[in-house]
């Protein structure tokens, strides 16, 4: 059995249910899903709680809580046995934990035997490539598409389209998640969707954002665009789905867009992320190589009210 630790909004538990699911394929095991962290075992960390954001998807993994796996000391490493529950129980011994190293995609996931804890981010397709086409099956949205979900759905797919993806949010409101992470300006997107032009024509765009208002009122794109409104809090992943009916994708540096683009991917896409994908340039092995990647050009952290 593999057991992997989820974390943060849909877009890195995406990350951790592929890592998780293409490890489990290799060695013919189960999967199982530790939902510890999100309902509120987070170590206290402020506004960290979360939910469940993979419903909208059939997995093939059990959601748990990690204690009825096994107990999980804390802050233990790679070759730690961890304890199980007493023998009378039942529970199965995970004898591995691999907590990520977060330079370069990590060596010991790619060897790690079956009973493996994973604990990390896995922010890199390299985890999960051997497996793609079984996680692109996994990841097809399960509720119908309706209303006004539906109609964009259908004008997306009749076009030549562009997901473009504003990330905002803590991006702006938290200096030390802005210091890491930057935002993109406006003329970074103007010049991303101009690389999209150069190598796929004229595209119809559609703008995806944590704060699509904000965007409406304050992003000139310098040509027509279709701002999405209206899937907030638990309906965002219908933002995602819309963004997998898109041709082509000008992502921000977020997990949420990494994956619009991806599970969209199809021959002839172009596909366009910043560079580096954080200030501090790390982060490199997160945008697959295919990809696009256009310079910053000097884009870092900027006010609230200025920038994308």
């Amino acid at each position: 059995m593999i057991v992997t630790r989820l974390s943060g909004g849909i877009g890195n538990q995406l990350f951790q249910y592929a890592a998780g699911r293409s490890l489990a394929s290799r060695l013919g095991t189960g999967l199982v899903l530790d939902s510890s962290w999100i309902r509120g075992r987070h170590g206290g960390l402020p506004g960290a709680v979360r939910r469940y954001e993979l419903a909208c998807f059939d997995l093939d993994a059990r959601l748990v809580r990690a204690e009825r796996v096994a107990r999980l000391p804390p802050r233990t490493r790679v070759g730690f046995k961890l304890r199980p529950w007493l023998p009378s129980l039942g529970r199965p011994t995970l004898h591995v934990l691999i907590e990520e190293a977060r330079t370069e995609p990590d060596a010991r996931f790619f060897s790690a035997p079956d009973d493996t804890y994973l604990n990390g981010l896995w922010h890199s397709e390299r985890y999960f490539e051997a497996h793609a086409d079984e996680v692109r099956a996994r990841l097809a949205f399960v509720p119908p598409l309706e209303g006004t979900n539906a109609e964009l759905a259908r004008r997306i797919e009749a076009a030549v389209s562009v997901a473009l993806h504003v990330r905002r949010g803590d991006y702006v409101t938290e200096p030390e998640t802005r210091a890491v992470a930057g935002v993109l300006d406006e003329r970074w997107y103007r010049r991303a969707l101009d690389v999209v032009a150069a190598r796929a024509g004229g595209a119809e765009v559609f703008v995806f954002s944590d704060e699509p208002e904000w965007c409406r009122a304050n992003l000139d794109l310098g040509r027509p665009a279709t701002f999405v409104a209206g899937n907030a809090g638990p309906a965002a992943f219908e933002d995602l789905r819309l963004m997998t009916r898109c041709r082509h994708h000008v992502i921000a540096n977020s997990t949420f867009s990494w994956w619009g683009a991806w599970l969209g991917e199809r021959p002839g896409s172009v596909v366009v992320a910043p560079e580096p994908w954080r200030l501090d340039g790390s982060g490199g092995y997160v945008v697959p190589a295919r990809w696009h990647r256009l310079e910053r050009a000097g884009a870092a952290a900027a006010s609230a009210g200025g920038a994308a």
